[in-house]
């Protein structure tokens, strides 16, 4: 049977309090950023593709039902009519613990069934049982308090039993995971969830240690099982320090949160997560969300905790939810697995194969450079034993990149950057750590544009130098293909023997507070109409600025437009951001007053502006333009270099633009493309694009 921590009943009560707030507040309509429909795994299926992309076509405009337990599942279809869409199943009874009790998991079997037979989603959460000093009852092993077990030494420890164990563990998940994997069935997978309530021994000794469990987790998925059916589905409780215990961009899809005791919580995420572009869903809850809240409160989805859904809720108040039209069930999912998925990096060459290398230093001369780009995964680069030391590759010439994968030898970095460089002498960190972890490592960034590429290593994690079989390099078009397990060479260096750090002192349990209130996120202002700035005529000069670009959404209807912009030094010196201004042109269809929002800028959305202003010559595609800009402190887009914006306009009522005809939409493009119907402008002259 599922157990959970005796502070739901707390929970439940403060969760109706809530929902009474709620009733009586009428909060700010807020409109949700339009996410990523790319997922954090390289070569992610297609039905992960499919699945994330509706998800996000749906975002901020209807929230996903969900329930843990098929027979509550059964229970809100008796009630309401309804079947929640999403299915919530648990793998607590995988381990070798309950196995030895009798358990028999079903549950991936549960999950093909829900996909494939009923056509609905499955998300998989794991009470992961203590893997050995287990002082309380068996059945409660994944509490804090009925464990002694250290995740913070296994994690320090990697040579020592306590590690070996939790690998052991990850094998098995990832062996029910790949039962799904082979029946087409993608899974929201949430493990380690609620982490910062102390109340699970994987959160026990604070978000270091579990961190680099997630890491770990992740990095023998995607690399020694090959699991692409996964939307990663991060799990907060107390938002007040939820951002220390992220794992990063790069290892999550949606950012979930559990049991949300106000109607403000959706946007203090919005504040601890800014401009990430992932989705925000309730993982578990016990009062089901009101929906007269959704546009305040733009949840991607619910899921209700077994009977929490009869015992907390009035069966009357289940199914105004569930029958309420702004609220996805069963009936009303789309056909998922051929859902219209968004665009995933394509499969592509390593962009470093074989190319110059060049290091600080080697340990010997078997052990050069180029080893760590031949392709051969029995071959590696080795350092001399001291810090810093890098590697760095000659592309041969400046390509657009976003993503390395490093295979580690034995003697891996415990802190390094990934820098990147034009002209091998001026460098910029696009990636760093301090808590590597070796092994495999996929590593993306955002897009970069360069010709050299190195590691940089700040503090090795042994004795000896850095070791890397292979450093592969991947662009915009590119997804890393896991290395093959590497292959020791005649004479490798000697492993050291690990130390075992001191087992720390258990961190207290922390003892729930009071939420405190939030502060709202402030509503985008309204952006005045701006007098008509006289358009310069006539056809574009060579400025050395070019643009790619795309629309976020391409619904020809819809109440916010989200311009992507890619600008690009083509020149042969540093260009003054301040000088530069990029016209998007569109009809108003309307008289409401328009609102411009940054959502992300790989340089800094601080430094962006956005001002509206009217054509003073409209015409049937065009009275008016958003032109984004930016400030001084923008500073220089160096040449051959490469900034990225992303941004977002709506009306401040919210009604709806209708974009057909509009000059600068470009209806089907998914991706960064030439499209000449957005202009640049230098010092007041076109340098890009046509105007209407």
């Amino acid at each position: 049977m599922m157990i959970k921590h005796g502070l739901r009943l707390f929970l439940a009560f403060a969760c109706s309090l809530a929902l009474l707030v709620s009733m009586l507040t009428v909060p700010v309509a807020q409109a949700a950023a339009n996410p990523y429909k790319t997922l954090v795994t390289p070569g992610a299926s297609n039905e992960a593709l499919s699945l994330i992309s509706y998800m996000a076509d749906v975002y901020g405009k209807k929230t996903i039902s969900g329930q843990y337990g098929s027979d509550w599942a059964d229970w809100v279809k008796s009630k309401t009519g309804k079947t929640p869409a999403i299915l919530g199943l648990d793998f607590m009874d995988i381990t070798p613990v309950r196995i030895q009790n009798g358990a028999n998991s079903q549950d991936a079997n549960k999950g093909i069934d829900w996909y494939n037979n009923k056509k609905g989603i499955v998300t998989i959460s794991w009470h992961w049982d203590a893997p050995k000093n287990v002082t309380g009852e068996w059945y409660k092993a994944f509490y804090t308090n009925a464990t002694s077990f250290d995740v913070n030494y296994a994690m320090n420890n990697p040579s020592s039993q306590d590690y070996q164990l939790l690998v052991r563990d990850i094998d098995l998940a990832a062996e029910q995971l790949k039962k799904l994997q082979a029946a087409g069935v993608p899974v929201l997978w949430r493990p380690l969830h609620e982490a910062e309530g102390g109340w699970f021994w994987w959160g026990a000794k604070g978000p270091e240690a579990c961190k680099k469990l997630w890491k770990l987790m992740f990095d023998r998925f995607q690399n020694v099982h090959h699991l692409n059916n996964l939307i990663w589905v991060w799990n907060s409780y107390d938002y007040g320090n939820s951002a220390n215990w992220y794992p990063g961009d790069n290892y999550v899809d949606i950012i979930s949160y559990d049991y949300p005791t106000d109607f403000q919580t959706w946007n203090n995420y919005q504040r601890i997560f800014p401009n990430k572009l992932k989705m925000f869903g309730v993982a578990e809850n016990s009062q089901l969300p009101n929906p007269d809240n959704f546009n305040s409160q733009p949840w991607s989805y619910f899921v209700t905790w077994v009977d929490f859904v009869k015992n907390n809720n009035s069966e009357d108040y289940v199914r105004k939810v569930y029958n309420d039209a702004r609220t996805v069930t069963l009936e009303s999912l789309p056909d998922l697995k051929n859902y219209p998925r968004g665009t995933d990096n394509p499969p592509s060459a390593n962009l470093a194969l074989n190319h110059t290398a060049t290091a600080s230093s080697t340990d010997d001369a078997a052990r050069g450079a180029a080893n760590a780009f031949d392709g051969n995964p029995s071959t590696r680069w080795s350092s001399a034993y001291n810090d810093p030391q890098w590697v760095s590759v000659d592309l041969g010439a400046v390509k657009s990149v976003n993503s390395v994968s490093l295979s580690w030898e034995t003697a891996y970095a415990k802190a390094f950057q990934i820098q990147v460089s034009s002209d091998n002498a001026n460098w910029q960190t696009v990636y760093t750590t301090t808590v590597g972890a070796g092994g495999t490592q996929t590593l993306n960034f955002p897009a970069a544009n360069a010709r050299y590429i190195r590691m940089y290593g700040t503090q090795r994690a042994t004795q000896w130098g850095y070791s890397l079989y292979e450093f592969e390099v991947y662009g915009a078009a590119s997804t890393p293909t896991p290395s093959p397990t590497a292959t020791p060479t005649a004479t490798p260096t000697p492993t050291p023997t690990a130390t075992p750090t001191a087992t720390p002192t258990s961190t207290p349990t922390p003892t729930p507070t009071a939420t405190p209130t939030a502060t709202p996120t402030p509503t985008p202002t309204a952006t005045p109409t701006a007098t008509p700035t006289p358009t310069p005529t006539g056809t574009p000069v060579s400025g050395g600025l070019t643009l790619r670009s795309f629309d976020g959404s391409t619904n020809a209807t819809n109440n916010s437009v989200y311009p992507r912009f890619k600008l690009t030094n083509t020149g042969s010196s540093a260009v003054s951001l301040s000088d530069v201004k990029i016209r998007y042109y569109f009809t108003k269809d309307g008289g409401p007053s328009l609102q411009f929002a940054c959502d992300w800028s790989s340089g800094s959305c601080s430094s962006t502006t956005g001002a509206f202003s009217s054509m003073a010559a409209p015409t049937a595609s065009a009275d008016t333009y958003l032109e984004v800009g930016f400030t001084s402190s923008a500073g220089t887009l160096g040449a051959g270099q490469t900034l990225e914006v992303q941004c977002r306009f709506n009306k401040s009522d919210w009604s709806n633009f209708t974009r057909t005809n509009d000059y600068s939409f470009l209806a089907g493009a998914t991706g960064y493309t030439d499209w000449n119907h957005i202009t640049v402008y230098r010092q007041g002259t076109l340098v890009y694009g046509l105007q209407p």
